[in-house]
């Protein structure tokens, strides 16, 4: 069943269709669908990950953010990128058995990585990158050798 606020919030995955197309053609004209898409998350009780809400909707939701945080890297707003990207943590660190991990973490997290050693912040870098050889560790590897690999 769709929910209540649908006639009044556009659908998420037409928001992420529209984000993601937005990414592609022309990032600065984004800002408009992006403060559409996050009142819609807003709305889907999406912006913090919880057994409540559907894990299709949760997995759209982090491309949401993750399409945000890309935009902003784009449009060259660091501030901007830094919130998606705090934003994205309870979805990185969610999890549930039918909830995949993304394939774009990576990616954000290796640009959160060189946006804070660009602006000479290297105790966070430090600790962004501990967090991850930790975080690697408990994935199994145990070894240290796979490290290289999350970046």
């Amino acid at each position: 069943m769709p929910a209540h606020s649908s006639s009044t919030t556009p659908d998420l995955a037409t928001l992420l269709h529209s984000l993601q197309h937005a990414l592609q053609t022309n990032p600065s004209s984004a800002q408009r669908d992006l403060s559409t898409a996050k009142i819609a998350l807003l709305h889907s009780n999406a912006l913090i990950p919880s057994a409540q809400t559907a894990t299709s909707t949760l997995q759209t939701a982090r491309s949401i953010l993750e399409t945000g945080a890309l935009i902003s890297i784009h449009v060259k707003d660091p501030s901007a990128f830094v919130r998606y990207w705090s934003q994205l943590q309870p979805f990185y660190d969610y999890s549930a058995p039918d909830y995949s991990p993304s394939p774009d973490r990576s990616k954000i997290t290796g640009l959160y990585l060189l946006l804070l050693l660009s602006q000479g912040d290297y105790a966070a870098f430090h600790t962004v990158l501990e967090g991850l050889v930790a975080a690697e560790g408990e994935g199994g590897s145990g070894t240290g050798s796979g490290n290289a690999s999350i970046l």
